[in-house]
């Protein structure tokens, strides 16, 4: 059975998920990196739409009349006493809010767009939010005069940088991905049973395939629907556990 013909069956065959703990670990290291990278397509596609559609907001908003405004050490400086919010653009809005005065439910009702708190830029959408901080874009000094120039510069590296914070995102989501495959795979002994010659590695083999579907389900619906607890996840993987161990003989009983 060919690789793909493997992490095909392992979305919904017992057998199959049963027979992994006989896999080789580098071949179940490798479906737990394909596994990471399908399950973070739709995180990656939602940050650079997210990216480039703030960056097309701030140019826009550059074109009408901003209250002054200007970044110094890092930290937004503005003289407003409540947060300036910007509604006329043909897509989302643009915020000041130098005082960090607006919540994440504020930000919700917004819908989409970018806004600068005091030592930090957020890129919101749709309840997705993603925070940027100003010296990582080159904006610890800026007047708001200069900013137009400061993001053709910010436009021409903007790939590099997706790329970067995509591979950063890749790497954590990857490593949290073993940390519970190691951790399941410890409480899931609990489910063997009379089996005993399944032991611990075994076990880790069968976690890494069992998280399959319901890891690509989760990320997948985390972002088009969001709020998912993730202790449903935790659920989801243990149950498929359950269902790949249901495929596992258990030893007969030695008759006296």
């Amino acid at each position: 059975m060919s690789t793909f013909q493997f992490f095909y069956k392992s979305l919904y065959d017992k057998k199959v998920l049963a027979y992994s703990r006989f896999q080789p670990v580098t071949k179940a290291l490798l479906h737990v990196l394909l596994v990471v990278f399908i399950a973070c397509i739709p995180f990656i596609v939602s940050l650079i739409m997210t990216y480039v559609s703030s960056i097309n907001q701030l140019e826009e908003s550059l074109e009408n009349d901003l209250p002054p405004f200007s970044l110094k050490n890092g930290e937004l400086q503005a003289e407003i006493e409540q947060p300036y919010v910007n509604e006329s653009l043909s897509e989302g809005v643009f915020v000041l809010d130098p005082n960090n005065e607006l919540t994440t439910q504020d930000l919700e009702q917004l819908g989409e767009g970018i806004i600068f708190q005091q030592n930090e830029a957020l890129l919101f959408r749709y309840g997705s939010t993603h925070s940027v901080n100003y010296s990582l874009i080159g904006l610890q000094e800026v007047s708001d005069t200069e900013l137009n120039e400061r993001l053709t510069d910010i436009k021409g590296f903007l790939p590099f940088l997706l790329a970067i914070i995509s591979l950063l995102m890749y790497s954590g989501v990857l490593g949290l991905a073993f940390l519970g495959i190691t951790i399941l795979a410890f409480v899931a002994l609990l489910f063997r049973g009379t089996r005993k010659n399944i032991q611990y590695r075994h076990m880790w083999l069968i976690t890494a395939y069992a998280m399959t579907l319901p890891v690509i389900l989760f990320a997948w619906a985390d972002v088009f629907i969001g709020g998912i607890p993730g202790y449903f996840l935790v659920l989801a993987i243990l149950c498929m556990i359950v269902y790949a161990l249901s495929a596992i003989p258990k030893p007969k009983q030695k008759t006296k």
